[in-house]
């Protein structure tokens, strides 16, 4: 662990250095500056207090202060704050936005704090470290990841007569079809009633990139983040499938009784889904919760000669400085900390993925803790496919989601709706 020293060591010392060169006759040393941290998940069930508290006693000058603001209400504050003048030092940044706040100037370079800190690109899962970066220079920090996957119950599973899925992402023998077989055979009626579902999709955004993507290899965009590649013919596949798991083979509730987080994860913790699909983090909600046996498998693939296409976008948690910031020498420190051996063990005791290699590799998985496969969430790291963002991505996405939501929703046929989906995603994504 002798890399994880040295950072703590490059973390006194840039903080030594940046306190004593922003010293001046209205800020003497000794004075105590205060870093607002912005962020939507619970600091208190998350690890940002945990964090803040230790980060502080490395730092006597610095004062964290961290505000929360609901996930559902986020965006629209955090942005308006940005544009007003009471900027914070230290903002959660969606990974769907990332490059819309630094093509719009609401975000600064970071790669002189993190330098300046000791953090090493080496040390780093390459996909984190280079995602937000644009000709070398960071805009953001990404310090954990969380990855999508299939959940199930074991004993469920075991009732229906069906083996534990594959454990191995890209495995072609866990396809669409033997997907299919097992949500079929897992969903149980009653007359006219569902007592049981085969399975449940919390349907965020990462649930339609994460469908395309295993047949078209992209997602929703295309490489130059100007087409509207979820509109192909590939992807419409992928979304005729998860429709029909919906509409024709009825193994789905309908998409308004389980789309949300929290709809979707009741189901599989009240036992009404027998698999449901999901962030990594939600494991740590399930060994709280769950009063069964549970475990993970990875995405399923289109088909036996698709198996490049095994994807999962995952959702990359980001911190970014804001152009604006009063104490960005301040949000420069803690962010650089966010690599440090304690925040990320705070990551990982909460479901999120360390980025740091070495850090994950020996301290996620606990072997006395559920599910018993873990090295299937670690493994997954290396199979994620992000939304190929551009500057004007955030609003396409939206634009598609609009057109999807039909379809999920039974109310418009797959062809239809990427028809008229397309023109206006790539108008969109043109900036049109």
């Amino acid at each position: 662990m002798k890399k994880r020293s040295l950072l703590v060591i490059g973390l006194l010392v840039i903080s030594i250095a940046l306190f004593a060169q922003g010293a001046s006759d209205a800020e003497k040393p000794g004075e105590i500056k205060t870093v607002r941290w912005v962020v939507w998940d619970d600091p208190a069930t998350n690890g940002q207090n945990q964090i803040a508290e230790e980060f502080m006693k490395l730092n006597p000058d610095l004062k964290v202060e961290i505000e929360m603001i609901p996930f559902d209400r986020y965006e629209d504050k955090i942005r308006t704050v940005l544009a007003a003048g009471e900027t914070p030092d230290l903002v959660q940044i969606n990974d769907d936005f990332v490059n819309m706040y630094r093509s719009r100037g609401l975000t600064q370079g970071i790669n002189k704090y993190i330098e300046a800190a000791g953090v090493n690109a080496d040390d780093y899962y390459k996909s984190l470290w280079d995602f937000g970066m644009v000709d070398g220079e960071k805009y953001v920090f990404t310090p954990a990841v969380k990855v999508r996957m299939i959940f199930y119950n074991k004993e469920m599973l075991k009732k229906a007569g069906l083996p534990e899925p594959p454990q191995t992402w890209g495995d072609p023998s866990w396809d669409w079809a033997k997907f299919l077989e097992y949500a079929q055979k897992l969903t149980i009626r009653s007359g006219d009633q569902t007592t049981q579902w085969g399975f449940a999709a919390m349907g965020d955004g990462g649930f339609e990139q994460t469908w395309i993507a295993t047949a078209n290899g992209e997602g929703l965009f295309g490489a130059d983040s100007l087409t509207a590649d979820g509109t192909n013919a590939a992807a419409r596949e992928a979304i005729q499938f998860a429709a029909d798991l919906i509409h024709k083979y009825k193994v789905h509730p309908l998409w308004g009784e389980s789309n949300t987080g929290p709809k979707c994860q009741n189901l599989f913790l009240s036992e009404q889904a027998a698999m449901y699909f999901s962030a990594s983090n939600a494991i740590g909600t399930l060994r709280k919760q769950a009063s069964f046996d549970w475990g993970v498998a990875p995405i399923p693939v289109q088909n036996a000669s698709k198996t490049q296409y095994a994807n999962n976008e995952p959702s990359l948690v980001c911190y970014g400085i804001p152009k604006n910031a009063k104490n960005p020498e301040g949000a420069g420190r803690l962010i650089a900390y966010l690599g440090s051996d304690l925040s990320q063990s705070m990551y990982a005791k909460t479901g999120n993925i360390p980025a740091n290699i070495e850090y994950a590799e020996n301290n996620f998985i606990e072997p006395n803790m559920k599910p018993d496969n873990q090295q299937v969430i670690l493994d997954g790291v290396n199979y994620g496919k992000s939304v190929n963002f551009g500057e004007y991505t955030d609003m396409a996405k939206l634009m598609f989601r609009n057109w999807l939501h039909k379809v999920w929703a039974g109310e418009m046929g797959v062809d239809e709706a990427m028809d008229n989906a397309r023109p206006e995603v790539e108008n969109a994504l043109a900036g049109k």
